[in-house]
C-alpha cells in the first residue's frame, strides 16, 4: 500500500483533466463516474489502482478499457 494523498500531498484535494475518460468508458458515463471515484478513494486511502479494481468493477474495466494488453481484466476481479 502506498502513502494516502494526504500524508503524499497534506491534503485531499485533486484535479481531474478526464472529459475524455468519464464519456468514453466502455459501460457508459455513469460508469466512467463511478471509476473515477473508485480511483480517486483509492488515491485518498493510498491503495493502489489494482488493489482497489478488485472490488470496484467500473474501475477494473477502465483499466482494462484504457490500457488494453497491458492489462488482464480477470485479474483486477476477485
Amino acid at each position: 500500500m502506498s502513502q494516502s494523498s494526504r500524508l503524499q500531498m497534506g491534503n485531499d484535494d485533486f484535479i481531474f483533466c478526464a472529459g475524455g475518460g468519464l464519456l468514453s468508458h466502455p459501460d457508459g458515463v455513469g460508469a466512467g463516474v463511478r471509476a473515477m471515484r473508485q480511483a480517486a478513494k483509492a488515491a485518498r486511502d493510498g491503495d493502489s489502482l489494482s488493489e482497489k479494481a478488485a472490488d470496484a468493477p467500473e474501475l477494473a474495466r477502465a483499466i482494462a478499457h484504457f490500457l488494453p494488453g497491458k492489462v488482464d481484466p480477470a485479474a483486477l476481479l476477485r
